[in-house]
């Protein structure tokens, strides 16, 4: 069960955290509009050699509550989240597919509310300096943060065709 600690202007305590998700599993970035409104992201393991799934959960002020993301299934992560509102998050990560086998690319979903959706990310293909073999780059985001609901950076790595890692910064607007 993942841990999520509150803190009162004095001291940090447990808050109750009773998300359902199986054994391993760990939230890796917050976020906060109020006291009452905090939205967690991290990843889970069913154990083995299955790859990682997205987890999020809300907090309303009194507990926290699991909400399915856009990406559900097994090989992705979230690994980053910012909220302008409590109506309005952007979290970021990496999807590497349904299997954990395709190459991982960057993502980003939208909190509306009600519901994450899947956001258009972009990963260079053969950024300058590359060989132009036809090979793709992979990618992730590792963190995002947002003035408004349309205006976001998030930052994380590629790499190129030929094995190369570079920064890579993602503006949404």
């Amino acid at each position: 069960m993942p841990m999520a600690d509150g803190w009162n202007g004095r001291s940090w305590s447990v808050q109750p955290s009773h998300v359902a998700y199986p054994p391993l599993q760990s939230f890796t970035a917050v976020a906060c509009t109020s006291p009452n409104a905090c939205t967690a992201t991290g990843s889970g393991e069913t154990g083995g050699d299955d790859p990682p799934f997205p987890i999020v959960a809300r907090w309303n002020g009194k507990n926290w509550s699991a909400k399915d993301p856009a990406i559900t299934g097994e090989g992705s992560v979230i690994s980053g989240v910012s909220c302008t509102t409590d109506a309005r998050c952007t979290a970021v990560g990496t999807q590497y597919g349904p299997f954990g086998d395709d190459p991982p690319a960057p993502l980003a979903e939208r909190w509306q509310g009600d519901r994450w959706s899947i956001q258009r990310t972009v990963t260079p293909a053969n950024p300058p300096g590359t060989s132009q073999n036809g090979a793709h780059a992979t990618g992730s985001l590792n963190s995002v943060s947002c003035l408004t609901p349309s205006a976001c950076t998030a930052v994380g790595d590629f790499s190129t065709p030929s094995g190369q890692s570079e920064t890579l910064i993602e503006r949404y607007r």
